[in-house]
């Protein structure tokens, strides 16, 4: 069925340039800087003070596999073998990648009417940063006030660049997350995962969530380094601190991949956040969903059995998975089962997400509709209007 009108694609992503994190830093930061060093070859590699960042020891501006590079097919088979130059990209010469009037005209011609971005570096270094809770946030804030100068949290009504904000220091979070709802912001971006011992639900953070619930903007956790590696990775032999390709496999099937995800939505729903917050809504992006059925299920048996013990944020009102269906939208990777996972949790629950122009992503967003399974007036809620209630978006335009 031929998409005829403009989607909103709630995962696409910009490539950063070598002062992202340094342009706006706050004077007598420099030392614990995330910045940026090039060899005399011109190779860069991204610092967190003076260590290098584990997890992806390269700028990937400067060269990248090429977008749908490691697109599987609906068998899981990959579609694509990296072994010739032509497959990788210089993200850096690419006018839409980088700067947003092009990506403007790059979306006009796509069909596509509104975006959510995403960094590409910046999805990887908040858990090292964590190590020095002043310099993350101080981090943070230069990150944000450079990606709304280059890209803006809303601009055009069409382009909504997600701050990033850490829950690692409570207070700098509520601050930060003043400052980018008062420049528009209309998502904002946290990482997956517990926060220095705590759940991100826990009643302690209770003024962040009161914000975004009156603001009526929601959270989304998109993939990156949730720090699982550190956390559980070690109790299994695994050596933690890694580079993105030198994982093993247990590293990218459990640690990296969705766990951390469920485990956060599923302290989010258990501890109680939304019943403290019914207008607050959340968004994952690019974890996948087959897991959904899973998180419901157990969700609501341990609702049942740990009835009596102590329920940290207050006790549920409503069974679990009711609870998820009524605040959590869900980006399904584009070669997961779409049509089950609208059939789970419903057809406003689930929004279109590219990847664009990620190696993971695919060529042409608009893809992500073909072939699953969904009449025209479903593909309109995935493909635009779930995305754009999301983002307090006007009717469809003509």
């Amino acid at each position: 069925m031929p998409v005829d009108f403009g989607i909103v694609d709630m995962d696409t992503h910009y490539y950063e340039p070598d002062d992202a994190w340094t342009r706006y830093l706050e004077p007598g930061m420099e030392a614990t800087a995330l910045h940026v060093e090039r060899d005399e070859d011109g190779t860069a590699c991204p610092y967190f003070g003076a260590d290098p960042i584990y997890r992806l020891p390269m700028l990937p501006r400067d060269r990248i596999q090429r977008p749908g590079a490691f697109v599987a097919d609906k068998d899981g088979r990959f579609l694509a073998v990296l072994d010739e130059e032509e497959d990788y990209v210089v993200p850096g010469d690419i006018p839409w990648y980088v700067r947003r009037e092009a990506r403007l005209e790059w979306m006009d011609q796509k069909g596509i009417e509104a975006a959510v971005l995403w960094p590409s570096l910046g999805l990887v270094v908040e858990r090292q940063m964590r190590s020095d809770p002043a310099a993350c946030q101080a981090n943070l804030r230069a990150f944000n006030r450079w990606l709304d100068e280059e890209w803006g949290f809303d601009h055009q009504d069409r382009l909504f660049a997600a701050p990033w904000l850490s829950l690692c220091d409570r207070d700098a979070a509520v601050a930060e997350l003043d400052h980018v709802l008062a420049r528009g912001a209309r998502v904002v971006a946290l990482l997956a995962g517990p926060v220095t011992g705590r759940s991100p639900a826990d009643p302690y953070f209770d003024p962040f969530w009161a914000r975004l619930a009156e603001a009526r903007v929601p959270a989304a956790f998109h993939a990156g380094d949730f720090g699982y590696n550190e956390i559980f990775g070690t109790q299994w032999g695994e050596r933690p601190w890694r580079a993105s390709w030198e994982q093993s496999p247990l590293q990218q099937a459990i640690f990296s991949g969705e766990r951390p995800v469920v485990d956060t939505l599923a302290a989010l729903v258990l501890h109680n956040l939304f019943g403290r917050f019914p207008t607050l809504e959340v968004l994952t992006v690019e974890n996948g969903s087959a897991w959904v059925p899973y998180l419901l299920r157990v969700m609501d048996k341990g609702a049942r059995m740990g009835a009596r013990g102590e329920w940290l944020g207050g006790r549920l009102d409503d069974v679990p998975s009711d609870v998820f269906k009524h605040h959590v939208t869900v980006a399904p990777l584009d070669d997961d089962d779409i049509r089950g996972l609208v059939d789970t949790i419903g057809v406003q629950r689930v929004v279109l997400g590219s990847d664009y122009p990620h190696p993971e992503g695919l060529v042409e967003p608009v893809q992500f509709l073909e072939g699953i399974g969904l009449d025209r007036e479903e593909l309109m809620l995935v493909g635009r209007d779930n995305g754009a209630r999301l983002l307090q978006l006007p009717q469809q335009r003509t």
